[in-house]
């Protein structure tokens, strides 16, 4: 959860696709795109918070999660100037390292998903032990 908020934070600073040859997608640069990173960020320093509620931080993660796969749509739709005819080559020839910043913070999500779902397994264990 810290890794995805750490990485929406860098996201707002570095180039997230190329719009033409000279032109660059900054998420400071549009409101939409600014609006979903400050949301996942306050989500996720929320989220840290509430490590004695596990079932409040799995919704939270999931909304997380919605959320980081709508901005990687949105940078697609920024990005490509027929956001419906995807191809391989125009995409990799526009990636910067902005884009690939919520990628990462989707595997941290789901892997922050499967590590609190196998604590709260452990501590029902350690209940039925007693």
């Amino acid at each position: 959860m810290a890794i995805t908020a750490i990485l929406m934070i860098t996201t707002l600073f570095v180039p997230v696709g190329k719009i033409d040859f000279e032109q660059e997608l900054y998420i400071m640069d549009h409101l939409p795109l600014m609006l979903l990173c400050m949301t996942i960020i306050a989500t996720q320093a929320y989220n840290l918070s509430l490590y004695k509620s596990r079932r409040k931080q799995l919704k939270l993660n999931y909304y997380s999660l919605f959320l980081l796969l709508i901005m990687l749509g949105v940078f697609h739709f920024y990005v490509h100037e027929d956001p419906l005819n995807f191809e391989i080559s125009s995409a990799l020839a526009k990636i910067q390292l902005g884009s690939t910043l919520p990628i990462i913070g989707v595997i941290s999500q789901i892997l922050a998903i499967k590590g609190i779902k196998d604590d709260e397994n452990l501590i029902k264990s350690m209940n039925r032990f007693r």
